[in-house]
């Protein structure tokens, strides 16, 4: 269970005024889905009006199940909430409590600490253990040199971040340029990234340069009945 779910039950449950036994749910989910329980507990901890579960009672179950790591980042979750007002005053927090985050793999909320470009980019090669509309989001906090510079940057270590490099570049196609955007994509050779990029476009761009790389980027990945759609459909 993502923290997204979590968004959808919790409102859900209250506006029908549905009682559900948070307890009883996250001890199931830690048996399955352990970073679903996680998400989960950091969501019920810190719900609009007050916990929703007994913290002591989580950290016991978390830690009753052998789930070390969970526990550790349930916990160090809880430490930063009470460190902050203290780290304020003394100006630690980008150093203190970034390290802290990243240490414990906590990298979503490392990045609230981030300006330095090399620690965004860190950062960002982490974004496969990261919920996907968190990093979207992210990226809108970025200027177009840092963007650009950043889906290279990610690019070029592999294709864990291809995906979303994708989703990045669909948000932010208008802003950047589709063809700014699918050079990135052509010169790391992520045709896969290319083709599902230009194919979320291709359809409302009168772009002739994006209908031909789309086709091309089809022909490419055997996508050939694509191919033939667009040659056929297209008035560009």
């Amino acid at each position: 269970m993502q923290r997204g779910e979590y968004d959808k039950i919790v409102p859900y449950s209250t506006s029908v005024g549905f009682k559900i036994d948070y307890s009883t749910m996250l001890s199931q989910f830690l048996f399955n889905n352990p970073q679903g329980a996680l998400d989960l507990a950091k969501g019920l901890v810190n719900a609009e009006g007050g916990p929703l579960v007994d913290i002591q009672s989580t950290v016991e179950a978390f830690f009753s199940s052998n789930r070390v790591q969970e526990t550790t980042a349930f916990l160090l979750e809880e430490l930063l909430k009470l460190l902050m007002p203290l780290c304020r005053p003394l100006f630690l927090p980008t150093t203190i409590v970034r390290k802290l985050c990243e240490k414990a793999g906590m990298w979503q909320r490392a990045a609230e600490h981030y300006t330095d470009i090399n620690d965004i980019k860190r950062f960002c090669k982490n974004s496969h253990q990261m919920a996907p509309e968190f990093v979207v989001e992210y990226f809108g906090k970025l200027n177009r040199e840092q963007i650009i510079s950043l889906l290279k940057d990610m690019l070029s270590r592999g294709p864990a971040n291809v995906q979303v490099c994708v989703e990045v570049a669909k948000k932010y196609n208008e802003e950047l340029g589709a063809k700014e955007l699918f050079a990135v994509f052509e010169q790391n050779k992520a045709i896969e990234g290319l083709y599902y990029f230009l194919g979320a476009i291709v359809n409302f761009s009168e772009d002739p340069v994006v209908h031909f790389k789309y086709i091309q980027a089809s022909g490419q990945l055997g996508q050939f009945k694509e191919a033939e759609r667009v040659c056929r459909d297209s008035n560009i």
